[in-house]
């Protein structure tokens, strides 16, 4: 008898399924490195207009995990934004730090907003607080990587309850967040 394995899915393929299953049409991903969940999202869904957020700099004074020194920067922002490029106009690309770039985007004007940004417990806080109120309160607040300390304590603290899926992301119906 053969036993399968199922492959873990993918976090582009979680966030793929909630925006199926909730007919999401705008979101924002921070913190798209080589653009690999943003053009597949918009590749997947020809109706889903998406802000994606980037600084691609080294950040050597960063107090997070990651300062992002000897990252293929420059490489990785003209690959997302060829990317953005291909689905004009339903792309939109923020260069700049994530705290920063919420203060361009309009409150309750997105269905979703996928943090992956600077891993730092501190500036996951700091994206959830600046983020949510861009999140209509029929959206959710999702994220990756749960299994590193800083955003699973950032999240814990902020966000009790978080619903946690497939390659660790999670995520919460903005109508059931209160920050304090």
């Amino acid at each position: 008898m053969m036993v399968r394995i199922k492959r873990p899915r993918l976090r582009y393929q979680v966030l793929a399924g909630l925006i199926e299953r909730h007919g999401w049409t705008a979101g924002a991903e921070l913190g798209l490195q080589n653009g690999e969940t943003f053009g597949y999202l918009l590749g997947r869904f020809p109706t889903l207009w998406l802000i994606g957020v980037d600084l691609w700099a080294p950040q050597p004074d960063n107090p997070g995990p990651q300062t992002y020194v000897g990252w293929a920067h420059a490489h990785n922002e003209r690959r997302v934004r060829a990317i953005a490029r291909r689905y004009r106009p339903r792309a939109a690309i923020l260069k700049m730090a994530t705290v920063e770039a919420a203060r361009h985007v309009p409150n309750a004007s997105l269905d979703f907003v996928f943090i992956d940004a600077d891993h730092g417990r501190a500036a996951v806080e700091a994206d959830i607080r600046a983020w949510l109120p861009k999140v209509k309160l029929t959206g959710w607040l999702t994220g990756h990587d749960y299994n590193w300390p800083g955003v699973r304590g950032a999240v814990d603290a902020l966000l009790p309850g978080v619903e946690t899926l497939g390659d660790n992301v999670w995520g919460k119906p903005a109508a059931d967040i209160v920050l304090g």
